[in-house]
């Protein structure tokens, strides 16, 4: 786990403005240009994000370790007045959606990866 600071007013102006790319990114690298959003999230996350102050980045190693640091990034996030942000889909999540996931991670899971508790 990693903390770090987090400062919504940078990260909203980031969105609503984002940097505007080469003629190299463009042409070569073919890359689209990102399109200027709202809100980071949406109107309800946003208003949760505004009174966030700090980013606690935590990292699994195999799949089956996912549906723990998922489940214990969710109930963090509810104890705190927080959100999860998923970083693969670049999503946010209210605690209780992000709980509610949690169902589906465990079916999409490779059960090979899983190790046996015992004990």
């Amino acid at each position: 786990m990693r903390g770090a600071e987090f400062d919504f007013a940078k990260e909203l102006k980031s969105v609503q403005n984002p940097p505007k790319l080469s003629f190299f990114e463009k042409l070569l690298a073919k890359q689209a240009q990102v399109e200027a959003r709202k809100y980071l999230a949406d109107q309800d996350i946003d208003r949760v994000l505004q009174n966030c102050r700090r980013v606690l980045e935590i990292n699994y190693r195999r799949s089956g370790e996912l549906v723990i640091s998922w489940a214990f990034a969710a109930v963090l996030a509810e104890l705190t007045a927080g959100v999860v942000f998923d970083g693969e889909s670049g999503e946010y999540l209210l605690p209780k959606a992000a709980l509610a996931t949690i169902p589906e991670i465990i079916a999409d899971a490779d059960a090979t990866d899983w190790e046996l508790f015992e004990g």
